[in-house]
This record gives structure tokens, sequence and C-alpha cells, in this order.
């Protein structure tokens, strides 16, 4: 048997600590708010501040893990090795996830921080002050808890993207007595639907695809269309689908589209970025070949008149999409 490079639980040490635990008695101080804090972290420290530093530990994470699969890639035992711990990370995470988004508590804090107090002219200041500083507090906790189930779902979709070409080639190999050549995964580009569209994402993209069709954006099938999303459910493809070709001849009203999509009806990812997998997905009308902008981002420099057609291509697209009308 080939050598195996164990995997290092204590890369997740820090993970553990700031990302996977939902901190259930957060300390609330109302006077002096300062001293309000989440998983130890004060309330003087922005939010902004908290989020790029699980944002760095995530990035060092996933380079950790990229680099675990590829040390273990040269044997069809090291391979099996890497399926398996892959795996068993993804069911925790998915554990972790679930733990946070059936939280009471996480339910309470957002309704906590959306209350609204009538001013009262009678009231002492200092009481005003303290029911504002109690639902800064409670939106505090709220925020934080929100970014980590960013960062979660974000790598629970990094992970199934690494296991699921790994898992293929195993399955390659248990079924054949040819060695395969084990080589490193290779991207695969996808645009995720959010968990709570799933029900009625055939609806919304059928709309989609009309709409961006008839406005010169797109001129592919609706199938073609469909094949750039999945499920949050679904199993993720081992290769990307065929690119179509955006025949709205700037980058930027793609970038526009992408934004404005992106944390409504699709999930939005770190590592590629949606704008990353829009440009793998969508192609420059001109010769079928990518984009090239300066930068991935939408960047505001875009015609009016174009943003005002994508608003109405999605606001029709959402139109009568509820319960009542989608069985």
């Amino acid at each position: 048997m080939s050598h195996l490079v164990q995997h290092d639980n204590t890369k997740e040490e820090v993970l553990d600590q700031f990302l996977f635990k939902l901190d259930e008695n957060p300390i609330l101080k109302i006077n002096p708010i300062e001293e309000t804090s989440y998983l130890g972290i004060p309330f003087a420290i922005s939010v902004d501040h908290y989020y790029g530093r699980i944002q760095d530990e995530v990035k060092k994470y996933k380079e950790y893990i990229k680099d675990f699969v590829q040390k273990n890639s040269e044997s069809p035992e090291a391979y099996k090795y890497v399926e398996s711990t892959l795996n068993w990370l993804l069911i925790k995470l998915n554990k972790v996830r679930t733990k946070f988004v059936e939280s009471p508590l996480r339910k309470e804090w957002h309704v906590m921080s959306h209350g609204y107090v009538i001013p009262n002219p009678n009231k002492l200041a200092r009481i005003i002050n303290d029911e504002k500083n109690t639902r800064q507090a409670y939106r505090f906790f709220y925020q934080m808890s929100k970014i980590q189930l960013l960062f979660i779902e974000d790598l629970i979709s990094f992970i199934s993207g690494q296991v699921l070409p790994i898992t293929k080639i195993n399955r390659d190999l248990d079924h054949t007595d040819n060695p395969l050549q084990l080589t490193k995964s290779k991207e695969v580009y996808y645009f995720t639907i959010k968990e709570q569209h799933s029900k009625f994402s055939h609806h919304f993209i059928l709309r989609l695809h009309s709409e961006l069709k008839k406005n010169g954006f797109i001129n592919c099938t609706l199938p073609d269309l469909k094949k750039l999303f999945i499920k949050y459910s679904d199993e993720r493809p081992c290769s990307s689908p065929k690119p179509i070709i955006w025949t709205g001849k700037y980058y930027n009203s793609l970038a526009y589209l992408i934004r404005q999509l992106s944390g409504t009806f699709i999930t939005r990812t770190k590592a590629p970025s949606n704008y990353e997998i829009a440009i793998n997905l969508f192609h420059n009308n001109t010769e079928g070949s990518l984009f090239t902008p300066s930068k991935y981002r939408y960047d505001y420099n875009l015609n009016r008149k174009v943003k005002k057609t994508i608003d109405n291509i999605l606001k029709e697209s959402w139109q009568n999409l509820d319960d009542n009308t989608i069985k």
C-alpha cells in the first residue's frame, strides 16, 4: 500500500471555535453595549472585521484541503482514504448547517433585532437608549451567525466539488482491472439554486429564459440554460455544462444579472465566486470565447436603459411564483 498523508484535524481548530459553533449563550450588555460579545468577540469589533478574519481562515483551510487531495493522488488506496475523509467532513458540515438553520434562537435574534419602539416623549432618554442598544445587540448576534452560515454553506459547496470527481474515479477503479492515471480534480462550474427555491426553480428559469431571449441577451434553448443550474440537494456534477453565448455584447450586463441573482435565487459562493462561474458558463458573443474583463465583479458602469431592462426581466421572472400558482 502506498504511503497515505493523514488528514490533520488541527487544521479545523480555529473553524471549530469561530465558525462551526453557534454561540447559544452570547453575553448581552446593554450599558455599555461595547461589552456585548458573541463567541467572545466583542461588539466593539465590527462584524466586517470578523468576516475578514473568518474569510482568511476559510481560504487557508481550502488550500490545505486541496493540498491534502493532491498529496494523496498517487494511488487508489490513497484516493479512497481522501474520499472517506471528505465525506466525513461533509457529514459534519451538514449537521452544523442544519443546527444553524433550525435554531429557534437565531430566529428569536432576528425578530428582536427588528423590534420597533414607538417614540414616547414621556420616557426617560436612558430607557429609550437601552431599547435601541438591545436591538443592536440582537442584530449583532444574528449578523455574526449569518456570516457563520454563509461560510459553512461555502465550505459544503467547496468540499462537494472536491469529493465528487474523486468518487467517480474510485468507482471507475472498482470496475476495471486497468490502472487509471490519477490527476488533480478539475474545477467544475455551475450555479447552485437556493434550497428554499428548489420547488419552483423550473418555473423561474422558464420565465428567465423567455425574458432574456426576448430582450436579446441570450439565444439558446431552455434546456441549455437549465443545465447551468443545479438544485441545492442535487448531486454535484462531475463536469461543467456546455457554455452558452451571452449575446448582450457587454460583460458588465452579465455581471449585473449575476449580482442580482446572487443571494436571491442562487447561493453566494467565494471560491469560485458567482462571477467566476459566470465567465466560464457564458461566453463572448463574438467568438464564443471567454470574457476577459479587468475585474470580475459588476463595476456599476452600466447603461441605465440596460440596467432597467434587466431589472424588469427579473421582476417578470419572479412574478406570480408563489405557493398558490406552483403545485
